[in-house]
């Protein structure tokens, strides 16, 4: 439950551009209930992967009220990945999901991000399978040609708790052509400390799926990584190297997407204060900063919490904040071909 919040905005963004339809922001009739879906979405991109996953991958949809009964119109998506070790169904939200629905209308998927290792961080490696490819170019055009989406960039958010919230983050910096709006929870973030003080807190399962991800070695015995000895020899600086580009290199992230010539046009963190793994909220502080520094208008929400994600967090939080944004946008035009 979320004790209090702390919002720190700078700068006024852009707003969304404005057509003459009606807004896209509208509760739901009385009775009228979100309909849930689970889809195989082809994930040709994991092919020859050394860790057993499969090359159709699970994705789950909720749709709002609305959307059986409305026609030809097409709907903005907030795209939500999960937390390490959690499934990417997303039913344990689903109270907040459906609350937050009712009451606008935009659709909501999980796209699984979780392998045997129990976490893929979006990574495209060797070990793995190329999971940031499966998303942003399998994953997301299916959902845009099987479903009536707004497949423009003001039309997605992207949101996502822990290590979801890092791939998140990541997909929205490094691609706001794609994703107009950011919400990451706790996300997995490093500050100039992060990877030595993060490693005190990972057991072993975490380190394999972290290592396969960020420090691939085929020439390992599995899960074929390497693993930094934090001893400060050379061979251990360049596997550390690598390990802190994962969570790590905020600035360098930061500085390629200013380079860009898009713009996110709003982007929110939110941390507990409680967090379990300090380094976390460290980290996220030190995004804030970086931010602000940077001159990017951007929402930071500091809460009691420790390091959890519930259907009231996700009705309070992400879910609002995606609303609000989407709110800000009109209905487009019906389309002959929409599916």
């Amino acid at each position: 439950m979320l004790l209090f919040r702390l919002f720190t905005t700078l700068l006024c963004l852009s707003a969304f551009p404005l057509a003459t339809t009606a807004s896209a922001d509208a509760p739901a009739p009385d009775g009228a209930t979100c309909r849930y879906e689970t889809l195989q979405v082809p994930a040709l991109s994991l092919a020859g992967n050394k860790t057993g996953e499969a090359t159709r991958q699970p994705v789950y949809v909720y749709l709002p009220p609305s959307y059986a009964e409305s026609g030809t119109q097409r709907y903005p998506v907030l795209y939500f990945f999960a937390g390490y070790y959690e499934s990417s169904d997303i039913a344990y939200l689903a109270r907040g999901v459906e609350a937050t629905l009712r009451q606008h209308e935009f659709i909501v998927v999980s796209i699984n991000d979780v392998n045997s290792l129990h976490g893929t961080f979006g990574a495209n490696s060797p070990v793995t399978g190329h999971w940031r490819d499966f998303f942003l170019t399998e994953a997301i055009p299916y959902i845009d040609a099987h479903y009536r989406t707004l497949a423009t960039a003001d039309g997605r958010a992207v949101g996502g708790f822990s290590m979801g919230g890092h791939v998140a983050l990541r997909l929205a910096f490094e691609h706001p052509e794609i994703f107009a709006t950011l919400y990451a929870v706790s996300p997995g973030v490093f500050d100039e400390h992060g990877l030595e003080n993060a490693m005190k807190t990972w057991d072993q399962t975490f380190l394999n799926a972290y290592g396969a991800a960020y420090s691939p070695n085929l020439k390992k015995p599995f899960p074929h990584a390497d693993y930094p000895s934090m001893d400060g020899s050379s061979e251990d600086l360049a596997i550390r190297a690598k390990w802190k580009k994962g969570f790590g290199e905020l600035p360098q992230l930061i500085d390629a997407y200013l380079a860009q010539p898009v713009r996110l046009k709003a982007i929110a963190l939110e941390v507990g204060m409680k967090d379990e793994y300090p380094w976390i909220p460290d980290g996220c502080v030190y995004l804030n900063d970086l931010l602000r520094t940077k001159g990017l208008a951007h929402t930071f929400v500091l809460t009691g919490n420790r390091h959890e994600f519930d259907a009231a967090i996700f009705e309070e939080g992400m879910g609002a904040f995606v609303a609000r944004q989407f709110a800000k946008l009109a209905k487009p035009a019906a389309s002959a071909k929409a599916p």
